[in-house]
């Protein structure tokens, strides 16, 4: 079962791009959003726990709907642990549903207040994983399982039950709040770096079919968009050239995310250091995590090591660090600073 819920954790990562988008797009409003707060008087509501909450949210939905493909049969199952007992994968499902919510608890009650009471708070984590079930049983993207919405209200509590024994008190020190905030990086940060090694253990075969789909799709949207209609063996001969230019940028996009990650973990650590240190720390980091990452395939994920890759890795830092840069200053310049 163990092994199961291993893997199962790994592939998760994968869906981490969408939430450090959300977080990024809903920092941003925030940041704009405080300003204004700021300016007229009011006080500024904590960005960081409800970037946390709309971030995991976003990953919680990938997971849960969005990765699923949907079918015309609806499936409802009302009997109540009717997926625990039967075999060692159930019983992982049964898991992780639990783990799954855990991390919505934490972050629901850290970003909501009104979510710090506890009937109120476990009423929304019911609200939202039955949710989630209503909406995988009407799209047929999932089944509808009263296990489910148990094990979802148990992770939920448990996320409360955190929070209460890290951040109980309303007037929480400094101190205590930039530990919750290194934490918090480090576990960003180890998520993402695990997320790149599970993209890269996948098999030759894996990866390439799932780059010439991706390229496949490309070309046919650029195809009709331009209105050049191209014949089958023209388009063959494209995908040709597009593939190998998908996989690389599927590199480079990874590590150009871990670098933005890096450098606002960086910045976090120390507020007075100068930003282009952070982006020369960031990229310093990607290029040690690409080299190791080719050197666990040669050994232990049957791949190709490729000192190439390194190189479109590196580049793709530092496209990231730049983009932090970008990020950081246009963040201080929405928050009313010099």
């Amino acid at each position: 079962m163990l092994r199961y819920i291993v893997n199962d954790l790994i592939n998760v990562l994968r869906y981490l791009p969408y939430g450090i988008l959300a977080g990024i797009l809903m920092g941003l409003i925030m940041y704009a959003v405080n300003s204004r707060r700021v300016h007229r008087g009011k006080k500024a509501i904590p960005v960081a726990a409800v970037t946390s909450f709309v971030m995991y949210l976003a990953v919680l939905l990938a997971i849960t709907y969005f990765s699923r493909e949907g079918s015309a049969v609806k499936t409802l199952d009302l009997k109540l642990f009717s997926t625990w007992g039967i075999n060692n994968r159930n019983n992982a499902y049964v898991v992780e549903n639990v783990l799954l919510f855990v991390p919505f608890g934490f972050t629901l009650a850290w970003a909501v207040k009104g979510a710090r009471k506890f009937f109120p708070h476990l009423f929304l984590c019911f609200a939202v994983s039955l949710t989630v079930e209503f909406m995988q049983l009407v799209t047929g993207r999932g089944v509808f399982q009263i296990d489910d919405i148990l094990t979802n209200v148990a992770g939920g509590f448990a996320g409360y039950v955190l929070f209460r024994c890290v951040l109980s008190e309303e007037k929480t020190g400094r101190r205590r709040v930039r530990l919750v905030y290194l934490i918090l990086a480090a576990l960003l940060i180890v998520a993402a770096i695990l997320g790149v090694f599970a993209f890269s253990s996948d098999s030759p075969q894996q990866s390439f079919d799932l780059s010439v789909s991706v390229s496949r799709f490309l070309v046919d949207k650029a195809d009709r968009w331009l209105g050049i209609w191209l014949d089958p063996q023209e388009k063959e001969i494209v995908l040709r050239f597009a593939n190998p230019v998908v996989r690389k940028l599927a590199h480079a996009s990874e590590y150009g995310a871990l670098a933005v990650i890096l450098g606002f973990c960086m910045q976090l650590l120390k507020k007075n250091r100068a930003k282009v240190v952070n982006c020369l720390y960031a990229v310093t980091g990607c290029f040690l995590i690409a080299m190791t990452d080719e050197c666990l395939q040669m050994f232990v994920f049957d791949r190709v090591g490729r000192m190439a890759d390194v190189l479109v890795d590196l580049c793709g830092a530092i496209a990231g660090a730049c983009l932090y840069l970008f990020l950081s200053e246009l963040i201080e310049f929405l928050a009313g600073k010099d």
